[in-house]
């Protein structure tokens, strides 16, 4: 059984954050851990994006700056795209005083292998209801094409739509 190894800290602690591993580029040559938002030491809501090189299983020496989210956000869901590309963020709390709990949507992307060229956009799209502390899964981007879930029907737009099963589909 494999030993735990300390890698580098983050540069600044925090809890309740978001993470991911992320490829960066057009050829995806590069991989990085993504932790962003949550609450620091002090009880203060950040939005900020640290982010570690990975190149063949070695972990860099240093955590990066990466972009500042759009909101600070703590206790959001986060899901990496199939492909590696995108990095989501998926509703939670934005507030620090009245503990608002957000709908949103970001997706982080790099389209080079330098950190200073990631970008926050956001979806434009919400959720039918506020979350905080989700989950979120990624799917390949046509599931329902290679597979039939239970109970699914046809949808007016043609694709599958099942009543048992809540899917968020980005992108398309």
């Amino acid at each position: 059984m494999a030993a735990w190894t300390k890698e580098a800290s983050l540069t600044d602690a925090r809890s309740n954050q978001a993470c991911g591993v992320l490829r960066l580029g057009h050829s995806h040559e590069s991989k990085v851990v993504i932790v962003a938002g949550g609450t620091r030491d002090d009880s203060y809501l950040t939005g900020s994006v640290e982010m570690l090189s990975v190149e063949d299983g070695t972990f860099g020496s240093n955590w990066q700056t990466g972009p500042t989210m759009p909101v600070a956000t703590r206790d959001s869901a986060s899901v990496v795209s199939t492909d590696q590309s995108s990095f989501f963020i998926i509703g939670g709390i934005t507030n620090q005083g009245d503990a608002s709990v957000s709908a949103k949507l970001f997706k982080m992307q790099c389209p080079t292998s330098s950190f200073d060229q990631c970008y926050w956009t956001n979806i434009g799209h919400e959720m039918r209801a506020s979350t905080a502390k989700g989950m979120a899964l990624a799917f390949p981007p046509d599931p329902l094409d290679t597979m039939r879930l239970p109970n699914s029907r046809p949808c007016i737009d043609g694709n599958y739509c099942c009543p048992t099963y809540t899917i968020i589909c980005c992108g398309k």
